[in-house]
Formats: structure tokens, C-alpha cells, sequence
């Protein structure tokens, strides 16, 4: 899922707590090293919200999550740089999953390039949906929109290739039990706060179409592939006679 926060402008509580006592400086290089991590893993830490799972909006939007005002103000790589950012380690294993169900099958027929393709139009097609139809002060982050437009590449591959694909209708069953949540979680978030809808709904059509123009038509794929291993075999059978024949010969 693609998750959005949104900004809060909150006036910072003044600090009434007695002053710090005086922390001299390391006397060693190790000292220097250790008081080096520790502010560094410090420093890290601050930046998570009350769950040690989750990222603050700060966090997110200095790392490159998609925000709209410095978006206008000239810094485009960030519709490229949220895909890679999530909110939350749920979040991230969430897309992940469903990256790695739908990638091992993709891959495999149509190629690393096809889908990097795919990727890349998906989640910044995703974003741009969702950035024309959401709060402009929200900050969006998360690949579900490169990884609904994988789920748009399947369900072309479905389409075109249906008489060819092994176990169409369990594939069918896949997408429909998928689009039926889609749309349930769509419809039922009344909150509508903490996911982007129209991220998913942007990637997914941002992989559909495009799928239609570069996807190669398989059709009797295994009808061919048959006819290549006869053809094989037929070639294999010939160059063996004919050796058998020349060694009579002699």
C-alpha cells in the first residue's frame, strides 16, 4: 500500500527543564568513535513516531518522500525517490509480498527490461494520479504503485494469453479475488488518512495499458514450443544417420 502523511503545524512547547551539565570531550579516538555512534543511532531513533516501526513525516520527507510544495519548488526526483520509501517495516513487507508473488512469474516470460519499464511508469504514473487527486500537504510514500502496475502487466498477460498460459482460471480466480479487495478497501476506508488510493489505482492502469503495446502476443506458446523440440530432435536424428552412414562407407 502507498501511505500518506499529512503536515501538522504544531507551536513547539517551551523548555522549562534545568540545564545540562557539562560533557567534556572524547580523550581517545575510540571514546570519539563510540560517542560518534551512539549520536548517530541516537539521532536515528528520534525520528520514529511511538512505535519503533514507524517513520515521522520529517524522517520521510527529508529522505525524498512525495511532497507537492517542494515538488513545485524544482525537486522532481521526488516523484521517483517515494517509491523506494516506506512508512513502516509492515508496509514494506506488505509490498514485498505481493512483489515477489507476481515478479517470479513476470520475469520469467517477459524479462528484466519489460518490467523495469513497467516499474517505472507504474509508480510515477501512480503518483501523478494520486498527486492531481489528494492533498497536495500530504506526504506519499510506498512502491504498491509500481507494484499494481505489475498486477495490470498480469492481468494483460492473462488477456492476451490466455490460451497458452497454464491454469487460466486460477489465474482469473487470482485477479478477481485481488480487484474484489481492491475494491472493498477502497470503499470502506472512510478515514480515507493513511492510504493512497489513487496511487493504487493509477499504477495499476499506468501497467495495464502500456502492457497492451509492448507485451508480445504468446499465443500457442506451447504448441511452438513442441514444434521447436520435434524440429530439434528431427535435426539431431538426421546429423546421427547420416554419420552412421559415412562410417559404413568407409
Amino acid at each position: 500500500m502507498a501511505h500518506m502523511q499529512s503536515l501538522h503545524l504544531v507551536a513547539p512547547t517551551p523548555d522549562f527543564s534545568p540545564p545540562q551539565p557539562f560533557a567534556p570531550h572524547p580523550s581517545t579516538p575510540q571514546d570519539a568513535v563510540a560517542s560518534s555512534t551512539i549520536r548517530g543511532l541516537t539521532g536515528w531513533l528520534s525520528w520514529r513516531t511511538r512505535t519503533w516501526r514507524d517513520f515521522q513525516f520529517a524522517y520521510l520527507l527529508k529522505w525524498g518522500g512525495r511532497f507537492m510544495p517542494l515538488v513545485r519548488g524544482g525537486e522532481w526526483w521526488r516523484w521517483f525517490t517515494s517509491i523506494y520509501l516506506h512508512q513502516s517495516l509492515q508496509h514494506l513487507v506488505a509490498n514485498m509480498l505481493l512483489f515477489f508473488a507476481l515478479v517470479s512469474h513476470l520475469e520469467l516470460n517477459y524479462g528484466f527490461w519489460r518490467l523495469t519499464l513497467v516499474w517505472i511508469l507504474s509508480g510515477v504514473g501512480g503518483n501523478l494520479v494520486s498527486a492531481a487527486a489528494e492533498d497536495p500537504c500530504s506526504l506519499v510514500v510506498g512502491a504498491s504503485g509500481a507494484i499494481f502496475g505489475f498486477m495490470g502487466l498480469f492481468i494483460a498477460d492473462v488477456m492476451l494469453n490466455f490460451e497458452s498460459i497454464s491454469r487460466p482460471f486460477l489465474r482469473i480466480v487470482f485477479i478477481a479475488v485481488f480487484l474484489v479487495f481492491f475494491a472493498v478497501t477502497v470503499f470502506t476506508d472512510k478515514s480515507r488518512t493513511n492510504v493512497s488510493h489513487f496511487s493504487h489505482l493509477g499504477g495499476l492502469l499506468c501497467g495495464l495499458f502500456p502492457s497492451f503495446v509492448f507485451l508480445p502476443n504468446v499465443t500457442n506458446r506451447r504448441y511452438r514450443a513442441v514444434q521447436s523440440a520435434i524440429a530439434d530432435n528431427g535435426r539431431a536424428a538426421a546429423l546421427s544417420s547420416e554419420g552412421a552412414a559415412s562410417r559404413e562407407r568407409r
